[in-house]
């Protein structure tokens, strides 16, 4: 690749815009609970079917403001460090799967209708 083609392959990276998503914690922290619970309850019973991204993460990667993102991954810890402790047959029995594939199948729709 000639120089003159990498600069102006490096400038126009660099120039692209952020990507910005104008959401409050008012809009996303219903949401935060139910990601979260399918989130934990994947990794705990089964990670190998891939484990959904914490939601700051996902804001984050959207483009939503700093303190958003920040008090959504505040809110995901606490989540986290509540349910820690939870045994397996507890947490990964077909109800809970259901149940919390259910809160996050909603949580998705108002997620996808909030990014527009």
């Amino acid at each position: 690749m000639a120089a003159g083609t990498f600069a102006a392959a490096i400038v126009g990276c660099v120039s692209a815009p952020y990507p910005q998503l104008d959401v409050s914690w008012e809009q996303v922290g219903p949401l935060v609970a139910p990601f979260t619970y399918r989130m934990l309850i994947v990794a705990q019973c089964d990670p190998m079917s891939g484990v959904p991204k914490p939601f700051d993460a996902v804001l984050a990667e959207a483009g939503a403001p700093a303190d958003v993102v920040a008090k959504v991954a505040a809110e995901v810890s606490r989540i986290r460090e509540e349910n820690s402790d939870n045994p397996d047959e507890y947490v990964c029995t077909p109800e809970m799967f259901e149940m919390s594939e259910a809160a996050s199948a909603e949580a998705q729709a108002a997620w996808d209708e909030l990014k527009g």
